[in-house]
């Protein structure tokens, strides 16, 4: 359970608390013994203040009689992460939360139950519609307007208060790469998982790219033997979903995928490899169609080659990046872990 703003009260051996995890308005009795705070190494009341985040283990079980808990609460048995706040500075107090102080501050207010509440409504009651009574040939802003590259940076915002969020849609790239691989428009999926480590990132990337293999091989059947029919090659389009959908992907780290690439013949490579060059189109496929024959997952990147926004790893040369590679494209899928160290983003 993963929770993100808990209050309500404390004594010597407990801390009841309100928790609220973005899946609805309301929010969820939490009781932690003392105990259990220790296992983090966090006393009681590091827990209290209004702002908090916490990942949580425990069971959930109907309240005490006359507990105002209406349902369920969680006894918590294990305190595994908690993301202090400073309660005097922390500016979402009950006492500035009036909506003018929110336009202030933009990248907080997804914390109020107000938003999520909207963003909630809105996720599931998505509209199509094109009537025509839109002039799309107007300048609707009046003014110089920029395409996004990206949701990251808000969907990073919302998952403080939603915890796992993602968004789809449009986004444009205006790079000077004119390959099968580049494109200038498309549609791309990028979701924010809130407590996620690099494994737990690399476990959501193959998990998804599986399910939706076995969705086009279930529902778009006469489709894919088409399009073998009309483009045919070894294996088939049919074949290549069946070995990504059922076979486990290969991980190694960048370290890894250099050394193997050093001992391919020379000459086979257009652009030499070296340990802190970004791998070129050929050597992903290389890695993915000629040693392993399956995806492959290649993660610790160096830092220089990566933003500013993936988490340093202990050998501080290194990112808790990854991408997916897979036969016939190259990389799939990129992400990382967030740096979430004040210091080091600073540094940054």
């Amino acid at each position: 359970m993963d929770d993100l703003e808990p209050s309500i009260s404390r004594t010597r051996v407990r801390a009841i608390l309100a928790v609220n995890d973005g899946s609805c308005p309301a929010a969820h009795q939490v009781v932690v013994e003392a105990g259990a705070g220790a296992g983090a190494g966090v006393p009681l009341a590091c827990l209290m203040p209004m702002g908090t985040s916490v990942l949580l283990e425990g069971r959930l079980q109907r309240p005490p009689a006359g507990s105002s808990a209406e349902r369920v609460e969680l006894r918590v048995e294990r305190v595994i992460e908690v993301g202090e706040v400073d309660a005097a500075a922390y500016p979402l107090r009950k006492s500035m939360r009036k909506p003018e102080n929110f336009r202030d501050l933009m990248h907080l207010r997804a914390r109020t139950n107000t938003v999520t509440t909207l963003f909630s409504l809105g996720g599931g009651t998505i509209p199509y519609k094109d009537d025509g009574t839109i002039a799309f040939e107007d300048d609707f802003f009046k003014r110089q307007a920029f395409l996004t590259v990206s949701g990251q940076l808000q969907a990073e915002n919302y998952a403080c208060a939603l915890s796992s969020v993602y968004t789809f849609g449009p986004t444009f790239r205006a790079e000077n790469s004119r390959t099968s691989r580049h494109l200038a428009e498309f549609w791309m999926v990028e979701p924010e998982i809130a407590f996620a480590s690099l494994q737990d990132d690399m476990n959501c990337a193959e998990s998804y790219i599986q399910y939706l293999c076995k969705e086009l091989l279930e529902y778009c059947e006469k489709d894919l033997e088409f399009i073998d029919n009309k483009f045919p090659e070894s294996p088939t389009a049919i074949e290549r979903l069946k070995l990504v959908s059922s076979t486990p992907f290969e991980r190694i780290s960048y370290t890894q995928a250099v050394n193997i690439l050093k001992d391919v013949e020379e000459g086979t490579f257009d652009k030499a490899i070296e340990w802190g060059i970004d791998l070129a189109s050929e050597h992903e496929r290389y890695l993915t169609e000629k040693i392993f024959m399956r995806p492959v997952i290649v993660y610790n990147y160096p830092k220089e080659i990566k933003p500013f926004y993936m988490r340093l790893n202990d050998d501080q040369k290194t990112v808790a990046a990854m991408d997916v590679l897979v036969p016939k494209v190259g990389e799939l899928i990129g992400g990382s872990q967030r740096e979430q160290r004040l210091d080091i983003l600073k540094k940054g």
